[in-house]
């Protein structure tokens, strides 16, 4: 438990929003200090992660799952 908190305190990120992906399954938005990462999966397994370097890159990715 010792790393779980040292890698924690190393490496802060926060959950700012979700997002439905097109399977159905949530894509979490997480921000970090160096930008934005999209963590597609569900409750046993991650299928993907994307990097953005801004929300506004995040919003067009998200746009471009609806159509």
């Amino acid at each position: 438990i010792d790393t779980y908190i040292s890698k924690k305190n190393r490496m802060p990120v926060k959950q700012i929003s979700s997002i439905l992906l097109p399977d159905g399954n949530i894509g979490r938005i997480l921000q970090t200090k160096d930008g934005f990462v999209i963590i597609c999966g569900n409750e046993k397994e991650i299928f993907d992660v994307k990097i953005f370097p801004t929300m506004e890159d995040v919003q067009n990715h998200e746009d471009s799952l609806q159509k």
